[in-house]
């Protein structure tokens, strides 16, 4: 047997008692307030969604400006280094990117966080024989503002 909805706008407060007495299981009585707030808690623990209330999906539409690859593009550019000058391939999501380096290319931001944390950790030995680890980024990026 499915759940029925009450109206809890219309209905009136013997009508909200009876559903919470014969729906819900609970004994209440008080202001008309009180007991639509005490169905709206049954339903929610429950797990029951109303009818009338916009659920979180609906409310939340992603449009596509607000997508991370078609979202804000920052113009930058790779510097050669002495042991690689190939261009820099970047996949993500569906996303191809072949990167020239020593070049200005605008890309999206979300591209450009990926070449910032491109990197390996590496140790650096102390005197005293203990290590200490430092980031070691794999490109060096120059960042000339946005597109």
């Amino acid at each position: 047997m499915s759940y029925p909805f009450i109206d809890l706008k219309k209905a009136t407060k013997e009508e909200l008692v009876a559903h919470l007495r014969e729906q819900c299981g609970v004994e209440k009585d008080g202001k008309k307030e009180e007991l639509v707030q005490a169905i709206l808690d049954f339903e929610s623990s429950s797990g029951l969604v109303r009818p009338d209330m916009p659920t979180e999906n609906k409310s939340k539409e992603t449009s596509p400006a607000d997508l991370p690859l078609s979202a804000k593009r920052v113009r930058i550019i790779i510097a050669p280094s002495e042991t690689d000058n190939s261009d820099v391939y970047v996949g993500l999501n569906d996303l191809d990117i072949l990167i020239k380096r020593g070049e200005e290319v605008a890309v999206p931001e979300s591209v450009y966080v990926l070449l910032s944390k491109a990197g390996e950790h590496r140790f650096e030995q102390n005197k005293d024989g203990t290590y200490s680890e430092y980031f070691a980024p794999r490109y060096s990026i120059t960042v000339l503002g946005d597109a």
